[in-house]
């Protein structure tokens, strides 16, 4: 993958596909991160020397999420959330869930929510610190219900039951 820094045009070529986050704060602009498609490794690259920074194991080509948040990604795996430190690579904390198809993750910057189906056949949205990754709070919810938010604020959307806050 070929790397261009917007501001100098200086350009670099990482190894892997680009990796893009479902929610980012804008606090880690400086690194690009790659996964590459044989390999669970996420990789950090500093897009102003065009070095890698460092390499963690666990990433989900194929499925899981990741987001942006205050210095660090956090991303979803079939079966644990992961907090790495951007800057290092290290990893804060690792938290098991609950193994999931379809899952989704959304932050409201205090929390990281994540829906699951279960093996029931319904939801459950079990909110995380951002902190240190312990469940805060778990609810079931509507199979139909978007989780979004707006302000810094959890809301869900239910075509069954309209709007919903959350947290």
């Amino acid at each position: 993958m070929k790397v261009t820094d917007r501001t100098t045009g200086r350009s670099f070529t990482a190894a892997g596909a680009p990796v893009a986050a479902d929610s980012d704060d804008g606090s880690l602009t400086d690194l690009a991160l790659t996964c590459a498609p044989t390999s669970d490794k996420l990789t950090a690259y500093d897009i102003a020397s065009g070095k890698p920074m460092w390499t963690s194991g666990g990433a989900v080509p194929g499925g899981g999420q990741l987001l942006i948040l205050d210095g660090r990604i956090i991303r979803s795996g079939d079966s644990t959330l992961t907090s790495i430190d951007g800057r290092t690579g290290k990893t804060v904390w690792t938290t098991a869930t609950k193994q999931s198809d379809g899952d989704s993750l959304v932050t409201d910057g205090r929390l990281v929510v994540r829906a699951q189906s279960t093996h029931s056949g319904g939801t459950v949205l079990t909110a995380y610190g951002v902190d240190d990754g312990l469940p805060r709070w778990q609810t079931h919810i509507a199979d139909d219900l978007s989780i979004f938010v707006i302000g810094r604020r959890l809301y869900g959307w239910s075509g069954r039951g309209g709007l919903v806050a959350l947290g």
